[in-house]
């Protein structure tokens, strides 16, 4: 009769492992979620908290304390006016160009929620194409 081998390597620790795998198991996924937390929630909360607290410092006296209008604006028309003239070239593009933002920034000033339907129209149709 040969004695019996001693277990090699992990062998050793397989019985008490069985036992555990439960709660080995749960160790793991909190492990994991520490892991996806730290690598990518937290930057990413540490990102919008800087962008939010840059958008409130922009922000005038008031304005994040102001309710929204009652009855929301129809829709915010951003054609070209009728001062703006359409030639071609270089220079007179970025006239233009100069020109539609100008336009933009007075609407949304004008109109903020009817603006704001406008962007989230084109952030759908983005989406929808991807």
């Amino acid at each position: 009769a040969e004695p019996p081998v001693p277990p090699a390597g992990l062998q050793r620790y397989l019985p008490m492992v069985n036992r555990w795998v439960g709660a080995l198991r749960y160790a793991g996924l909190l492990a994991l979620f520490g892991i996806v937390y730290l690598l990518l929630l937290r930057p990413v909360k540490k990102q919008m908290l800087a962008a939010f607290q840059g958008v409130s410092a922009r922000l005038p006296e008031g304005a994040a304390t102001a309710g929204l209008p009652a009855a929301p604006a129809a829709g915010v028309s951003l054609s070209a006016g009728a001062g703006m003239q359409l030639e071609s070239g270089p220079a007179a593009d970025s006239q233009r160009a100069l020109q539609l933002k100008q336009h933009v920034v007075n609407t949304v000033r004008k109109e903020p929620v009817g603006a704001s339907r406008v962007i989230q129209g084109w952030i759908a149709s983005g989406e929808e194409s991807i």
